[in-house]
């Protein structure tokens, strides 16, 4: 490539706010799908004391998961402000992506209502029942196994369409408005989050009983999440860039 082609392209890159709400930044597969789309990134760490950044930096944006609930604004007061930030950049026309507590966070926002499950937590990989997705969602995660890392749950307001249900809590995938959509499972964990994720429990005390060994679940992750992350690239293209699904 020319250096002017150069220059061009770099200009023309869209940039993407990324929304931590935990301790670590853990975005795994979400920041090579980024790269290969062209598109250029960064971690805002919420949950630490960061400012969501200025309207007009930012192309979209992409909320991570995290350990508080997101009915818990007496606690973490600036779930409201991100939440404030998120539906001016909605109004702007801007995509948003949410995993998880992002998922959820997006819910409350749509109307809908967020809640501790009466079935305690999900860990590990549940079989994701695709329903009738859209161009921009795919549906390339038909028959595929999503891994789950959560207590919360939600219900839906009107006028949002379920993309994806799962086997042990029903909401998995949402499209909330035009270009605004939200998974309850982790399509960007790795096997290096994975084993995170279960030390940290693990040293805490605080694995759930519902975990399966590390050494089985890793086992698992080798299989099932390479079609996962290859939906994830395509459809991290397709909502920031605006390819078609068949790109």
């Amino acid at each position: 490539m020319k250096i002017k082609e150069l220059k061009k392209a770099m200009q023309q890159s869209k940039n993407i706010a990324i929304f931590s709400h935990g301790t670590t930044v853990r975005i795994g597969a979400i920041q090579s799908a980024l790269a290969k789309a062209g598109l250029t990134w960064k971690a805002f760490e919420l949950g630490k004391g960061d400012k969501c950044p200025e309207l007009g930096d930012y192309d979209g944006v992409i909320l991570m998961g995290g350990p508080m609930g997101a009915y818990q604004t007496e606690d973490f007061p600036w779930l409201e402000t991100e939440m404030t930030y998120v539906e001016q950049m909605i109004q702007q026309g801007k995509p948003v992506f949410g995993i998880c507590l992002g998922c959820q966070l997006l819910a409350k926002m749509h109307e809908g209502d967020v809640f501790a499950g009466d079935k305690g937590f999900c860990v590990g990989f549940r079989h994701l029942y695709v329903h009738e997705p859209d161009e921009t969602f795919g549906s390339e995660l038909k028959g595929l196994n999503g891994f789950s890392w959560h207590g919360d749950t939600y219900k839906l307001g009107e006028g949002c369409d379920r993309l994806i249900t799962g086997t042990f809590y029903h909401e998995q995938g949402v499209k909330f408005g035009e270009k605004v959509y939200g998974v309850q499972f982790h399509p960007e964990v790795t096997e290096e989050i994975i084993r995170a994720w279960y030390m940290r429990d693990i040293q805490a005390g605080t694995l759930p009983e519902c975990a399966k060994p590390m050494h089985e679940t890793l086992e698992e992750a080798a299989e099932n999440l390479p079609p996962v992350h290859a939906w994830l690239e395509k459809f991290i293209r397709r909502l920031f860039v605006g390819t078609s699904a068949n790109a």
